[in-house]
């Protein structure tokens, strides 16, 4: 058996038991371990998997047994720590619990000799390109690291790794996005609703940044956070542009800012000043030439001056679109009528009204991607262990990772979420075995029955709100967090020589 890398340079945690959690658990998490051995080979990171067993069945085998593994696993070692029943017997709520995720976590990254640790799942697919950005040995120690996670359907094919993430792209079924977790179309566009702010003839989608649609009245709009992505059908006409409907929102200020309209490489197609609401052209950049014809143009929409919020709402609300078209020529006039003025004077003081007292008493904490956290979060090993991972409740896992995102941000560990084309993917379980907007009722309900309590939003937002009113994380865990006391049983499989590490 080869010797250990000193220091890895990244460890991936992740909690299971072999109990076919969620269905065709073993399949699932094939898939991961397979995909994650192979593209830290490829790529070359020294790496490490912890796989945290925790109250392994006796009637089955050790998920070392029952998954297959490479011959020359590369350099990425792989360890088993088991945490038994013994100790999972005694927490208060082991009977309604098999396994505890959070503490699960704890218990490998308490273990985990990386200078990063990412705390993620056994049904999760890693994108080529943040396999990449991850090779790069680039992640800054004061970042915590976070991105949106793409559900893909469950019957992901037995395949080589290329292949099933390109699968992945196709066979979107929702996204999981700062704001909220949204229903998408295959290709991972948002799926567009009956009455939404763009036609649904396929000549325009919305990507990621943008929000839930909303009516004011009977007209829709769409709320949107840095940076809203727009996709524009592929087509020979030079002259087209695009044209919406757009004002500031809450998250400038309500006051003037500016639109900068990006395209894929960055690179600035427009710059417009924005002082209240007004229809906006954007010559759409030919696709003549770019050889990659049949591929939809891309742009971003990016606001200036935000980080204002609305009471009680945690979404960057940075501007709004009331509707959005394609033209061959300018078309829309501009909306700047009298109604339209004195609207937006009521729509300012409506806004500043609704300030509660505790906007002016410390502040609402600032705006994180806390939607499915749990899935990846990635920062500095010093950090998870100055705040001694995350919060060891004896209860479902529910809000206790973004309690912890909470703790990481206002800790020194600030977010960074990673952008398009960085994704993870999830692979689709039985409904009511994790949250999913479909299954959350039948999963409440089975924890109701087995009286397990879980964590509530609104606890975490009053010790969010307590962390941002004195710039300084909340501790909740003892010194001997992550099982740190006990002497638990490690299994690794056997090593190779280490290639030399870096991006290939």
């Amino acid at each position: 058996m080869a010797p250990y890398i000193s220091e890895p340079y990244l460890s991936i945690v992740v909690p299971s038991r072999n109990d076919n959690h969620g269905g065709d658990l073993l399949k699932r998490m094939q898939i991961f371990v397979t995909a994650l051995l192979e593209q830290c080979l490829r790529h070359r990171i020294p790496s490490e998997l912890i796989i945290v067993e925790w109250n392994p069945p006796a009637d089955r085998p050790p998920l070392a047994e029952a998954l297959r593994w490479p011959e020359e696993p590369g350099p990425c070692a792989v360890r088993f720590i088991e945490v038994p029943a013994a100790i999972h017997w005694r927490y208060r709520n082991a009977d309604g619990l098999a396994l505890y995720q959070m503490i699960a976590k704890n218990v490998g990254i308490r273990r985990a000799r990386g200078r990063f640790v990412l705390a993620t799942n056994i049904d999760i697919l890693f994108s080529d390109e943040l396999m990449r950005f991850i090779a790069g040995q680039h992640l800054a120690t004061d970042r915590m690291y976070r991105i949106d996670r793409h559900d893909v359907t469950a019957d992901v094919p037995d395949a080589p790794v290329v292949e099933q993430l390109a699968w992945c792209q196709s066979h979107v079924i929702r996204v999981n996005a700062m704001g909220g977790t949204f229903p998408t179309m295959p290709n991972g566009s948002l799926a567009l609703e009956s009455n939404d702010i763009v036609a649904s003839d396929g000549k325009l989608t919305l990507g990621a940044g943008w929000f839930s649609r909303e009516l004011d009245g009977s007209r829709p709009f769409r709320w949107f956070n840095n940076d809203a992505e727009i996709g524009i059908e592929h087509g020979s006409d030079p002259q087209r542009v695009l044209a919406i409907d757009i004002e500031p929102g809450p998250g400038v200020g309500r006051e003037t800012t500016t639109l900068d309209v990006l395209d894929d490489e960055g690179s600035k197609v427009l710059s417009v000043r924005l002082d209240g609401r007004r229809v906006v052209n954007i010559p759409v950049p030919p696709d003549i030439g770019r050889g990659l014809i049949g591929v939809p143009v891309r742009l971003r929409l990016h606001v200036s001056g935000t980080g204002h919020r609305v009471a009680g709402d945690p979404r960057p609300l940075n501007a709004r679109v009331m509707r959005c078209g394609l033209y061959e020529a300018p078309a829309i006039p501009r909306p700047w009528g009298l109604v339209q003025r004195i609207w937006w004077m009521l729509g300012r003081r409506l806004g500043r009204s609704l300030l509660p007292e505790m906007e002016q008493s410390g502040g609402w904490p600032d705006p994180l991607h806390l939607t499915a956290c749990g899935d990846f979060t990635m920062l500095a090993r010093e950090h998870w262990f100055d705040l001694r991972g995350y919060p060891e409740f004896d209860m479902f896992a529910m809000n206790i990772d973004s309690l912890f995102c909470w703790a990481a941000h206002y800790g020194g560990a600030k977010e960074l979420v990673l952008a398009y084309p960085m994704r993870a993917y999830h692979i689709e379980h039985e409904i009511g075995s994790g949250w999913t907007p479909e299954g959350q009722e039948k999963l409440f309900e089975r924890m109701a029955e087995k009286g397990v309590p879980w964590l509530h939003h609104t606890d975490v937002m009053r010790w969010a709100c307590d962390m941002k009113r004195f710039d300084a994380p909340i501790i909740f865990n003892r010194e001997d967090w992550g099982l740190g006391s006990e002497d638990l049983k490690e299994t690794r499989l056997p090593e190779r020589e280490q290639p030399p590490s870096g991006p290939a």
